[in-house]
């Protein structure tokens, strides 16, 4: 099929022309191209009109062109002339964003780009843009894709509110939507907000004085309806055609910007929404193990380059799956925490290849109808608690509460992680589906936190400034190669004073390299590149014995300032690289310098464990509505509703809910109402929403970005519990409601309970969908017993594949 798309685009003509910036003699309208970010060819053409004059700054225009997101460009003939003449009569500054096209780069990278790009405009340091265009006065334009794409941009300025622009209105021109759920008259005339801005910037005036367009009055007559939808057809056919899975972003309304959108959004006064009952049919059996976007069926598509094909690659609309995938043949309802930490049964983890390889350096042990987890490891063969012993007398922090969150790259079965959490100390076990086979099944089943991933092109869905201590235990990831952009990642993830911790090659080479199959000389060289790799990206040996080597990431200003020089490598990351940008941002191979403005990041300057808890972090000033007084009342909030919910679900608190995860959290509230339970919550921050994540690291709990129009970075049945608090209310708009639950259903572990915190008007929708999954559901009244908010308690049931052998 790609192949066959490939060749469609290739024999497409339209678009491919190029129009040099010029000084147009019909218009007078000067233009010229410039760079916004060469690492991913991003680009634009800035237009500006006749005698423009800087004492008179002028309205901004952001304009993104159409072609289904596949054709045409910024710079094609055709927007050339389109932008000469639209300038010119507005009289306005232009910035046509060249943004990337599918295939190669299928949406939503689309949608991406023209945010950098106008996060790039308000920065203001262009010269045109400084020199002549009012940033109070900004709008948004687009015709076809390039309407989708503006109304989305206004959507996340009214979500994030950006610094440095104000943005006025927009200009939308045929633009091509596509809803995934119908929403009736009613609901469609509710939101008239976005057509409002709209027709604030059509009646922007000629230079002259003159209105350039005015709102006719007569415009919906059915002549003009007809001819509408004939000329938007086509584009409309090509944006939705060839849509992927992450394709996903017409909406209805430009929502206004709040402080909690999960709170304050809006709700149709038109009734709740009504959803036909479907009946959901069973995957095949050999999809029991089955993980979207890490499928290893779909490897062979992807490149080879620095294992690139292990990273998130989710299958397009067409390839989703609306089926429930079943359990394995035998399979058992989990063994309950703590007993779970040592053992699990085999029929849930059916895997031999990695009892038969690592079996003789005990990390698991099959006996009977269970593995058993000794605790061993490649470098830990006395066991992982003596281990842990030696690292802890390398690094005392890790005795008092200084050090509570931790990353465990190549993560084996997570017994470091395991024992950790023995300790006070909350590890992210990370591995990728790889031949190990379920690293990261076996960690969840066992009830240690874990997610699915590799550090290779892409960053890892974490914020930066997030971990207090990374570990690496012979995870034969290679840090040294490629300039050490793999070291940039993990310098990237760890909050300054943070410690990364390496045992294995090269570490005690002296000792070990016979063992190793080199040369003692070839360690010594591995060796003394990854320290001065180290010594470059402001690392200090902290600590060292043994196996054991420990490097603290530095906090003072003083070596950062010297990635300054132009000859320095590697460089200081350059100030239009977002820190915390993490969802499909690809990793850059430069230092991202900790923000002076933060005088209560470094892990020395944070309370201890577990005081740092409800300490309002520095960081949730950062959010919009965001403050120290903010933080208290969500941390109030959420204690209140977790005794209720301990009310509905009796099961919270006890044995039989170990793996949680928190949908769409704002600051760990949840997470944090429920400490003293026997159990760890995975906070979820949409990578769509206010970027709240940093704020849960540093209150001392773990979580990770993630979009629900997508597959979670797990495998199936791993989480007891799944909490959303207006999540569809806030995501409708972008994922179709039956693929959200169809995931929750895969992710959810039989007899698992699902918390469905919703406005009235989508409760009922979810209810008749859950029931044809085999959920069991009733609604619930909230804590404060109000009409416009519901709680659905939902239970999945233990079925199994009609199609196994044994039950």
């Amino acid at each position: 099929m790609d192949e066959i798309l490939h060749e469609l685009f290739s024999s497409i003509a339209v678009g491919k022309d190029v129009a040099p910036p010029s000084l147009d003699p019909s218009t007078g309208v000067k233009s010229k191209d410039v760079e916004i970010a060469a690492e991913i060819n991003l680009s634009s053409r800035i237009y500006l009109p006749p005698n423009a004059d800087p004492t008179k700054k002028l309205p901004l225009l952001v304009y993104y062109h159409g072609g289904g997101f596949i054709v045409e460009s910024a710079f094609s003939p055709l927007y050339h002339k389109h932008l000469n003449h639209l300038v010119t009569q507005a009289n306005i500054v232009a910035v046509s964003v060249n943004y990337r096209l599918a295939p190669e780069f299928p949406p939503p990278i689309a949608f991406e780009d023209s945010w950098r790009a106008l996060k790039w405009i308000a920065e203001g340091e262009e010269e045109w843009i400084n020199e002549f265009a009012d940033l109070k006065s900004v709008y948004l334009g687009g015709d076809s894709a390039g309407g989708n794409i503006a109304h989305n941009i206004a959507m996340w300025v009214g979500l994030e509110n950006p610094e440095g622009f104000n943005l006025e209105g927009m200009f939308l021109n045929c633009p091509a939507f596509g809803a995934l759920i119908r929403l009736g008259a009613k609901r469609l005339r509710s939101s008239r907000s976005g057509w409002i801005t709209c027709r604030k910037f059509l009646t922007m005036k000629h230079k002259d004085g003159k209105p350039i367009l005015q709102h006719d009055k007569n415009s919906t007559k059915v002549p003009m309806a007809i001819m509408f939808v004939v000329l938007c057809g086509f584009s409309f056919y090509l944006g939705g055609m060839f849509c992927s899975e992450k394709e996903k972003f017409a909406t209805n309304e430009v929502p206004k910007a709040v402080e909690n959108p999960k709170e304050n959004a809006a709700i149709p006064a038109a009734g709740a929404l009504q959803i036909k009952a479907v009946k959901f049919n069973e995957c095949p059996a050999d999809f029991q193990d089955y993980t979207p976007c890490t499928d290893p069926r779909r490897w062979r598509k992807f490149s080879l380059y620095r294992l690139s094909f292990m990273e998130r690659h989710c299958p397009p609309v067409f390839e989703k799956k609306d089926c429930l995938v079943p359990p394995p043949d035998g399979y058992k309802l989990p063994i309950r925490w703590p007993k779970s930490k040592d053992e699990c049964w085999y029929r849930n983890v059916p895997y031999d290849w990695i009892n038969k390889q690592k079996s003789n350096q005990h990390w698991l042990k099959k006996e009977g109808e269970k593995f058993h987890f000794p605790g061993g490891g490649t470098m830990f063969p006395n066991g992982v608690s003596e281990y842990v012993d030696h690292m802890q007398a390398l690094i005392p922090g890790m005795k008092d509460g200084t050090v509570r969150t931790a990353i465990d790259t190549g993560c084996g079965v997570a017994s470091w992680g395991g024992d950790l959490l023995d300790r006070g100390i909350l590890t992210v076990s990370l591995a990728p589906r790889d031949n190990h086979e379920a690293q990261v099944q076996f960690a969840l089943e066992r009830g240690i936190p874990a997610v699915l991933g590799i550090i290779s092109t892409q960053r890892l869905p974490f914020p930066s400034s997030s971990f207090d201590m990374a570990h690496c235990s012979r995870c034969l990831i290679p840090w040294t190669e490629f300039g050490g952009i793999y070291l940039l990642e993990v310098h990237r993830i760890l909050r300054p004073g943070g410690f990364w911790v390496l045992s294995g090659p090269p570490v005690n080479y002296e000792n070990h390299w016979k063992g190793w199959n080199t040369t003692i000389e070839e360690q010594k060289s591995d060796y003394e590149k990854l320290q001065g790799l180290l010594t470059s990206m402001c690392f200090k040996l902290y600590n060292k014995k043994d196996d054991i080597a420990v490097w603290q990431k530095l906090s003072d200003s003083s070596c950062y300032k010297k990635l300054e020089s132009p000859d320095t490598y590697p460089p200081k990351c350059d100030d239009g690289t977002e820190p915390d940008s993490a969802w499909y941002t690809p990793i850059r191979p430069c230092v991202v310098v900790p923000d002076q403005k933060y005088k209560k990041i470094a892990l020395k300057s944070l309370p201890k464990w577990p005081e740092r808890l409800h300490t309002a972090p520095e960081r949730v000033s950062d959010v919009r509505g965001g403050s120290d007084g903010a933080f208290k009342h969500d941390d109030s909030k959420w204690k209140t509703r977790a005794k209720h919910y301990k009310k509905l679900v009796p099961a919270i608190g006890t044995d039989k809910i170990r793996n949680v995860m928190d949908m769409n959290t704002l600051y760990g509230g949840f997470a944090a109402a429920l400490i003293d339970a026997p159990l760890w919550v995975m906070n979820t921050v949409s990578s769509y929403s206010s970027n709240t994540l940093g704020v849960v690291y540093d209150r001392g709990l773990i979580g990770t970005y993630h979009d629900w129009c997508e597959a979670f970075s797990t495998y199936p049945r791993t989480y007891d519990l799944l909490h959303l608090d207006g999540l569809f209310t806030a995501e409708s708009h972008r994922c179709e409601m039956k693929y959200v639950l169809l995931e929750m259903d895969r992710i959810l572990r039989p007899n698992g309970y699902a918390i469905i915190r919703e406005s009235s008007y989508f409760v009922d929708a979810v209810a008749t969908l859950a029931k044809g999954m085999k959920w069991g559901c009733r609604k619930e009244e909230t804590e404060y017993g109000v009409e416009q908010e519901k709680i659905l308690i939902c239970q999945k049931k233990l079925w199994y594949s009609s199609k196994q052998s044994s039950r």
